[in-house]
């Protein structure tokens, strides 16, 4: 069990999407309760990254991603921000294929690729 610390938030200040510790405590509450249920839960861990062409690597634009995070997912999904660049999404009922379409359509939303 983790203590709180003068650090956690429940948003990120940069994004307004849920912070890193609250992670945590999400993801153990939702396996929970679909293995209860036995309902499926996705995890999707997003890394995104700009000036992989250039050879040269950074975190890409917070605001962006949070953007096209929350125009994609369901009202009942939860996108957190892990750290720089690392973002992450627990999908309730949803199953392993639904989970990668997701990734791609928020991947598609960032990029400004029209479904």
């Amino acid at each position: 069990m983790r203590r709180a610390t003068e650090d956690d938030h429940l948003t990120d200040a940069a994004t307004g999407l849920l912070a890193e510790g609250w992670f945590v405590v999400a993801l153990e509450s939702r396996l929970a309760g679909a293995r209860r249920n036995l309902r499926p839960v996705a995890v999707v861990v997003l890394d995104v990254v700009v000036g992989l062409a250039d050879d040269r690597p950074a975190p890409a634009d917070p605001q962006r991603v949070a953007a096209a995070v929350t125009a994609t997912i369901r009202e009942a999904d939860d996108a957190f921000r892990l750290r720089d660049g690392v973002f992450a999404l627990l999908l309730d009922d949803t199953t392993d294929t639904g989970a990668m379409w997701t990734a791609e359509r928020v991947r598609d939303a960032i990029t400004g690729v029209e479904p």
